[in-house]
């Protein structure tokens, strides 16, 4: 009887641990696709900052635009800005 016992609670302590093993894995892949988005939001942040600063140095020293003037960067993941 008593073997019974322990058999059966370490099987449910074994399936427990398996449940909380597969919860952990998949959680990964959710991480990883967020720390991701959150990396391209920074780039876009930082890009779109140095258009400004770019502008902004541009303006100051008076740059003669002409009748058309436009800027194309594009950055490693094949995103363009203007």
């Amino acid at each position: 009887m008593r073997g019974q016992i322990a058999l059966i609670v370490v099987f449910g302590l074994g399936m427990l641990g398996v449940m909380v093993g597969v919860s952990f894995g998949a959680l990964g892949p959710n991480r990883i696709l967020g720390q991701r988005a959150l990396a391209d939001s920074d780039k876009a942040y930082y890009a779109a900052q140095s258009g400004i600063e770019e502008l902004m140095v541009r303006l100051r020293s008076h740059h003669n635009f002409g009748q058309q003037w436009s800027l194309t960067e594009a950055l490693n993941n094949g995103a363009v800005y203007y």
